[in-house]
């Protein structure tokens, strides 16, 4: 037994001197026993560092009768350095008869331990450093252990979840398809089970959580359910309001279509109105009803308005504008609007920034959210206007879906009635309304949205029922430099002179025929065309023109503003002015610089013949500014 234990034994004499060691001494260190007879560990590990620490080891275990273990590293025979565990006990017959000596080579187990230790170590770093919760409950559903991130995430401190069940902090709705999964996890060990459960932050708010869960027996000495959890509160809140800006998106081109073929029917409906009204006398019974049939058309045409507002498509005359000012001429009208019943309060910031916007759209906008307000305080309220600077970030820039920078806002709040959270995302649809039928078109928040997202800017909408409704327009600050507007002139008198020719070009026959018409009736001579080819073809010609009208949306592969740009590259002086229901097409830099202008459809009689007068006047302008510097 002696010589086949697996340690270094020896018996050493009450003077320290060795009477018997076995062959491991020889096998480890190199020093056969029988040389170590009668010597002292002095004189054996002579040059080992600790001689004087066993030494020490000798005298402990021989006065107190009691074994001495310590930890010791020897030079072994092989070249290296071992630890090695010293068991040293007194040995007596009735009477001390000397020291036991046991040493165990235990470098396998510290390299062990120390594997152990860094592992452990890796683990414990992943877990104190985890973005995501994890946690470990038990078959009963308390919470044994979580990780440091819990109360990143949750504001709980380890003292205040772990011994808590789990549940306790679950979403009512949430509680049963919890308890389900982890009934799950627990009868299915190794099997991962996928939960999605609604957490009460301490400081009371839901966070929505992702959860992993996994029947994990014995971790670290713990029987349970290992849980990680991923807060995906703000992925679904970018992702619902995607889907919401997609479908917003999906029906602005369907109302935006729309708008622009009613404009088409529009304009047939006003220029023959218009042009059967010149026909009848005065006096004629039937002049009533036509007037009342072109304010029914006109009406239309401020509905399609809001529609191509909302579906972004609308033609912007924007111009730099101080909102405070803007507001202030509005207050009157909007206190007539609002009636007395309800107090308007106006609280606009110092030193607001500019912004460059086109004013009437965002006084329809304010106008329409007015109105809105005044609805939803049939018993009487307060309306504040406000306004403010707003710097957004990159994370705040993206909860409203546009880049970050600079923007004014201009707040309409009321106290009124509120708006239910399961319609609050649909109110800025076009056609959708919460008040009675025929009380309105439900077209005042679409196209307040619609004009705000044009602008480059956002409308954000906050309600609580019975609290009242917060409406945000955030519109882009500019650096550019405020500019008076001008004052309103007088319309010159339209008349033709000398029956100057203009190339009306237009897909819809009914509109092409009745326009043609209105500018004969005027006193222009017309060439029509259908189409680009068409229009090319006279342009190519000898015939002698006056002017370019085209509408924008053409068949054919060519639309109109890449005719206007073809027509300047064959009759270079030619002056163009564009058509269309919506100016969703941007117009060439070549086109802008020559101030090719546009004419929204429908158009009134008035507003064709100004827009005809202007650009020959312009075109006869630059001729003679040509033909003075020949």
């Amino acid at each position: 037994m002696f010589e086949n234990l697996p340690a270094a034994a020896a018996l050493k004499d009450t003077d320290g001197r060795y009477i018997v060691a076995n062959g491991r001494y020889d096998e480890w260190f190199g020093t056969p026993p029988r040389d170590m007879i009668g010597k002292t560990t002095y004189e054996v590990f002579a040059g080992e560092g600790d001689t004087e620490r066993a030494v020490a080891m000798d005298r402990a275990a021989a006065e107190r009768k009691a074994a001495v273990q310590e930890d010791f590293e020897f030079n072994f025979a092989d070249g290296s350095r071992r630890p090695c565990m010293c068991l040293k006990f007194p040995v007596t017959g009735g009477e001390p008869i000397g020291i036991g000596i046991l040493l165990f080579d235990i470098s396998e187990r510290k390299r062990t331990r120390e594997a152990l230790e860094r592992s452990e170590g890796r683990l414990r770093a992943l877990f104190e450093n985890a973005l995501d919760v994890i946690a470990i409950i038990d078959d009963e559903g308390t919470i044994l252990m979580q990780s440091p991130s819990a109360e990143a995430v949750l504001g709980y401190a380890e003292e205040d979840a772990v011994g808590r069940p789990c549940l306790d902090f679950v979403h009512p709705d949430d509680i049963d398809a919890t308890r389900q999964a982890l009934a799950d996890a627990q009868r299915a060990p190794g099997q991962t089970v996928n939960l999605r459960a609604r957490i009460r932050h301490k400081d009371g708010r839901w966070r929505t959580l992702d959860f992993l869960a996994r029947n994990a027996p014995d971790v670290s000495g713990i029987h349970g359910i290992a849980i990680v959890g991923r807060d995906v509160t703000e992925r679904l809140r970018l992702e619902e309001q995607l889907l919401q800006a997609q479908k917003m998106e999906a029906v602005g081109q369907l109302t935006g279509g729309l708008a622009h073929d009613f404009n088409n029917l529009l304009a047939i409906v006003i220029i023959n109105l218009e042009l059967a009204r010149e026909d009848i006398a005065d006096t004629d019974p039937v002049v009533p009803l036509l007037d009342k049939a072109v304010r029914a058309a006109n009406r239309g045409a401020s509905l399609t308005d809001r529609l191509l507002a909302f579906s972004r498509r609308q033609a912007l005359s924007p111009r730099v504008i101080q909102p405070n000012d803007a507001i202030t001429q509005l207050l009157d009208l909007m206190t007539a609007t609002l009636g007395d019943s309800i107090e308007l309060r106006c609280r606009p910031a110092q030193e607001v920034w500019r912004t460059k916007v086109d004013m009437a759209q965002l006084e329809n906008a304010l106008l329409n959210l007015t109105i809105n307000a005044r609805d939803a305080m049939a018993d009487g309220g307060v309306l504040t206007i406000m306004t403010a600077n707003r710097a957004l970030g990159a994370v705040e820039a993206a909860a409203y879906d546009f880049a970050p920078g600079d923007y004014v806002e201009i707040t309409v709040a009321d106290s009124g009635s509120g708006i239910p959270p399961d319609i609050l995302d649909r109110v800025a649809e076009p056609f959708f309304t919460t008040k009675d039928v025929g009380s309105g078109s439900g077209l005042g928040l679409s196209m307040a949205y619609g004009f705000a997202r044009q602008s480059g800017g956002h409308l954000a909408i906050a309600s609580t029922p019975g609290d009242g409704t917060t409406v945000s327009l955030l519109l882009l600050r500019t650096s550019e430099a405020l500019v008076p507007e001008p004052a309103p002139g007088q319309v010159p008198t339209v008349a033709a002179r000398e029956a100057r020719a203009i190339l009306v070009v237009e897909d819809d026959p009914d509109v092409r025929t009745a326009t043609v018409a209105n500018l004969k009736r005027l006193g222009y001579a017309v060439v029509a065309a259908a189409d680009a080819a068409e229009a090319l073809n006279v342009l190519a010609s000898d015939r002698e023109l006056a002017l370019l009208f085209t509408d924008i949306a053409l068949p054919g592969g060519v639309n109109g503003i890449e005719l206007a740009t073809r027509a300047r590259d064959l009759r270079h002086s030619l002056p163009v002015l564009l058509a269309s229901g919506y100016a969703d097409l941007a117009l060439p830099a070549d086109l802008v610089h020559h101030g090719v202008p546009l004419l929204k459809k429908p158009y009134r009689t008035v507003a064709l013949a100004q827009a005809v007068y202007d650009c020959l006047n312009d075109g006869d302008e630059r001729s003679k500014t040509a033909a003075d510097r020949r």
